[in-house]
């Protein structure tokens, strides 16, 4: 995440008599750094490293506006590079708990460590004459913080939206306790009528209550140029460019601003980032894995894994089943975080057995003819159904997680190993009656 900032402001000091304006170019840079680790389809642990970078430039002019050679305590030419507090929560999914089940909930709540730099109170030093810094990437505190994200599928569209807040509880070595911020978005997401492209248009707000810092004689005063409201339009644009990678651009356009003091205002913020999703083993991966394969398939053999339906529209149940093989009918959504591990899962699986076919269908919402058709009264995705080879049902599943698919389709393999092997035995004990035979 990236903007530039130019802004400019008259001295106040009596000790810059020849400087009449400070000028100052700044590049602001965020590069954050997260991970997410399910220990099941309910809880989660999130890690967030915000790195961050400041270029400053800064330049002095007299009345007439020509540059001077002078410096100021207030400004100077440098770059800050450093860590920023540390983000660390416990998250959690509800879905099951909605009646309609087209609502998913996400929950954070977790604390921030104090890995960012700190700086003693400017105010302080500026007012003695001293070099100070403005500008520092921590608050020297835990703080903790709570945040809350949905996600509501409605016809061709979903809607979106998040609220995060952190407090400050006490104050730092320095007496500086942190602002308290609250921020959140509302929006609408769709993928257009695209396969793996979509975008999101979201109104986002942030609100920060002034800072404090306690001087000298014990006093505590709400920081200068600290507190503000932001108002900003977000547009984002995703790609899926697998089922496990999606990168994202996004662009922030603050138009309304109100701050206390003398602040920044960002003309615009521009945003790159990705998600990749690790599938870690777990027991029941491995069981299902260990399962020999039928035949071993080819070094760029990715399975038997085809679309079959996509963007709502139904699918003739009889054709999508593949004789002679496992078939998997999975019913999968762009706004369904578990589909995409079950994908993935289901991936492994087919690559690694060629008796197993995939046949995936999307559900964009709960009001198109694939869902009225096939899932009308069930209780929600992930949904898988499971058929054996001769096209029998075996299992239907709804709103089910990850490890309980595996487990199903664990059983079913080691089924169907079993009964080959029979027939392998069978054929080998009708070998050896005709060989005693002859002899």
């Amino acid at each position: 995440m990236a903007t530039q900032v130019h802004a400019e402001h008259e001295a106040h000091y009596d000790y810059e008599a020849a400087i009449r304006h400070h000028v100052i170019d700044m590049t602001l840079m965020d590069l954050t750094l997260g991970a997410h680790y399910r220990f099941s389809d309910l809880l989660g642990l999130e890690i967030v490293a915000p790195l961050r970078t400041t270029n400053i430039k800064a330049g002095f002019l007299d009345e007439n506006r020509q540059p001077l050679a002078d410096t100021s305590i207030h400004h100077r030419n440098e770059r800050l590079i450093g860590l920023a507090d540390l983000q660390v929560a416990a998250t959690t999914e509800i879905t099951r708990f909605i009646q309609s089940h087209k609502t998913l909930i996400g929950l954070r709540l977790g604390l921030t460590l104090p890995t960012g730099g700190t700086e003693p109170n400017p105010f302080t030093l500026g007012n003695a004459g001293k070099d100070h810094q403005h500008m520092f990437f921590g608050s020297g505190t835990v703080d903790p913080l709570l945040g809350v994200d949905f996600v509501t599928q409605l016809p061709g569209v979903s809607l979106v939206g998040w609220v995060f807040g952190k407090g400050s509880l006490y104050e730092n070595e320095h007496g500086y306790t942190g602002p308290t911020q609250i921020n959140g978005a509302i929006g609408a997401r769709s993928t257009l009528g695209l396969k793996d492209i979509g975008v999101v248009l979201q109104q986002e707000w942030m609100h920060e209550w002034p800072a404090w810092w306690r001087d000298e004689s014990g006093d505590a005063t709400k920081a200068r140029n600290s507190g503000r409201t932001d108002w900003i339009a977000n547009l984002t644009a995703f790609w899926n460019a697998t089922p496990d990678l999606t990168f994202n651009a996004a662009l922030r356009i603050p138009y309304y601003t109100q701050s206390q003091g003398g602040q920044l205002s960002m003309p615009a913020i521009v945003s790159l980032g990705a998600q990749y999703t690790i599938p870690l083993e777990d027991t029941e991966t491995a069981s299902a894995a260990s399962v020999p394969p039928r035949s071993k398939p080819a070094a760029t053999n990715k399975g038997d894994i085809q679309d079959i339906a996509r963007g709502g529209a139904s699918f003739n149940l009889q054709d999508a089943l593949v004789p002679g093989k496992i078939t998997l009918i999975d019913f999968w959504a762009e706004w369904c975080e578990p589909c995409h591990v079950i994908t993935h899962q289901l991936s492994q699986i087919a690559a690694s057995h060629s008796n197993v076919a995939i046949r995936k269908v999307e559900v964009p919402d709960f009001e198109q003819p694939v869902f009225l058709e096939h899932l009308k009264g069930s209780p929600g995705l992930p949904a898988v159904w499971i058929f054996d080879e001769q096209g029998a049902l075996v299992i239907k599943l709804a709103a089910v997680s990850p490890p309980k698919v595996l487990e199903e389709l664990n059983k079913v393999l080691r089924c169907d190993d079993a009964h080959s092997e029979d027939e392998h035995d069978d054929q080998s004990d009708d070998q050896g009656d005709d060989h005693h035979h002859h002899h």
